[in-house]
């Protein structure tokens, strides 16, 4: 039986379209068979081990936030008795708890955000709750780190004047004003400034982020550590200076006890 023209047009073209329909089907169904191996690879790594962190970090930072707030119960105690007894000062750095609790909290969050983005279903997770989650507790923790390093330095450095630098509610309006600074920049992404992080499901700011927000994130972390770097090298000074006098002054005293 002689074949007709239009039998080798159907069989060869339907053929195709059901394969590439299939193929379609199969990229659609299954976004990880798009990625090239290294990326499935990356991806398998931190399907494994970046529960395993969220986990630690949730677990450490929790203690940390509730022994905070079990000091700053003690410390408001402390502070309560001083002045009924007629001291005017204050026996507790009340302001130091509320950045570490501060930090540990921004910890926390960032913790959960990474269960979050492991767990939750595919429908509510995307680059913008990705973007949130991620840069903007980061961003926080960070500043709050730069927050307890400025507090370090003038209560080593000033002593006595340290309460009229630094009091609670100055502490809570730099609290503040750290969340809002993370929330702006997690929030860039969600009004389009972003890449591509597959509807979500690869949750890594360098995909996040296009390089723009990179460079910008990266100046705005770097400046909470250049603080920390400078004010800790300034105490750091001060206190080998001061061991060095206290040393020439033992010997200055030990000469004179000896002549």
């Amino acid at each position: 039986m002689t074949a007709l023209p239009w039998d080798d047009f159907w069989n060869n073209d339907v053929v195709a379209i059901v394969t590439n329909s299939s193929s379609a089907e199969s990229l659609l169904t299954s976004p990880e068979s798009a990625l090239s191996s290294s990326e499935q690879t990356q991806l398998l790594l931190y399907d494994i081990f970046i529960p395993l962190l969220g986990a630690l970090i949730i677990g450490l930072n929790l203690a940390v936030v509730i022994s905070s707030m079990l000091l700053l119960r003690k410390g408001l105690f402390v502070c309560v008795f001083v002045r009924v007894d007629g001291w005017n000062r204050w026996k507790q750095p009340y302001t130091t708890y509320l950045f570490l609790g501060n930090v540990a909290a921004a910890d926390l969050l960032t913790g959960f955000a990474v269960i979050y983005g492991q767990y939750a279903p595919r429908e509510i997770r995307g680059e913008d709750n990705c973007a949130i989650l991620i840069v903007s507790t980061t961003l926080v923790s960070v500043y709050s780190v730069g927050l307890i390093a400025v507090d370090r330095y003038l209560y080593i450095m000033y002593g006595l004047q340290y309460q009229r630098y630094i009091t609670p509610g100055r502490a809570r309006l730099l609290i503040v004003g750290t969340w809002l600074l993370g929330l702006v920049v997690g929030f860039l992404p969600a009004f389009g400034w972003r890449g591509d992080t597959e509807g979500g499901r690869i949750c890594w700011f360098i995909r996040l982020a296009p390089p723009p927000l990179v460079i910008l994130t990266t100046v705005l972390g770097i400046i909470p550590v250049l603080v920390v770097i400078v004010l800790y090298s300034i105490i750091l000074h001060k206190a080998i200076r001061r061991v060095a006098q206290l040393k020439k002054a033992t010997r200055e005293q030990q000469g004179a006890s000896l002549a």
